[in-house]
Formats: C-alpha cells, structure tokens, sequence
C-alpha cells in the first residue's frame, strides 16, 4: 500500500521511525486494545451521565445519536432558529453547532450537535443547566 500511498499525496512527510516503532510496540503489547477499551467505557459512562442529565433538565428536547459517537443531537421544538441557539449557547460560553451545517438543507428538524468527548462527569450537569438556560431565550423549552 505504500507505493499507492505515495502516489496518492506525494508531498506527504513520512512518520518518523522512532514515533513508527513506538506505535508498533503500543499495538504488539496489546495496550492500543486495553486503550480502546477503557476509552470506550468512559466515553459511554458520559454519553449516559449526558442523555440523563439533559432529560431532566431540557425535558421537551429530544437527544439522538445517542451510540453514534462523542456526540448527541439535541433536537430543538419546531420553528426554533438554530442559528440564534447557537449564538445564544455561545454567549453562555458553550461550544455547539448547528445541525445544519452537516447535513442536507431541509432533512429534520431543528438541532445541534453537541459534543461530550472532553467534557468531565463533573462539568456536565452544570454545562447542562447553562444549556437549558441559554435555550430558553430562543425555543419554547
């Protein structure tokens, strides 16, 4: 694969080989499982504290995706202008997106995406509260 690689983006640096060596240790010795596997629990530990706390506290929300990933989509009742939520959560210091801006024009309803994958288990229920806060302005939550 190689050759196919380089041909594919001749202008790629080349991976050192000490920084090649240490990844092949990483995965030979099993700890690239053992990694994956303890990421996997405690990024599923989140996404439950998350889908939990968000039922309590933005209960006329929806949250999908919930197994897709270090992201859930909070959809928002309809009519609710994504682009003002967003400049709403933002002034409240959160960092959301709009649903729209990765997905086709005119598929669903109004919703964000919000991601959890570097957010503590401590932080959560207050981000939580600040996002119920902040999107109370803008929907009918």
């Amino acid at each position: 694969m190689a050759p196919a690689l380089r041909a594919a983006n001749p202008v790629a640096p080349v991976p050192p080989v000490l920084d090649r060596l240490a990844l092949a240790a990483f995965i030979d010795r099993g700890w690239y499982d053992a990694h994956l596997r303890a990421a996997r629990q405690r990024f599923r530990s989140r996404r439950d504290l998350l889908v939990h706390t968000l039922a309590d506290r933005v209960p006329q929300g929806r949250a999908s995706g919930t197994a897709a990933g270090p992201h859930i989509l909070p959809y928002l009742p309809d009519g609710t202008g994504t682009h003002a939520a967003v400049r709403a959560t933002s002034s409240a210091g959160l960092r959301l997106t709009d649903l729209d801006a990765c997905r086709l024009a005119g598929s669903g309803g109004p919703a964000l995406v919000l991601g959890y994958g570097t957010i503590s288990d401590t932080e959560t229920p207050p981000a939580v509260a600040l996002l119920g806060e902040a999107l109370s302005g803008v929907t009918a939550l």
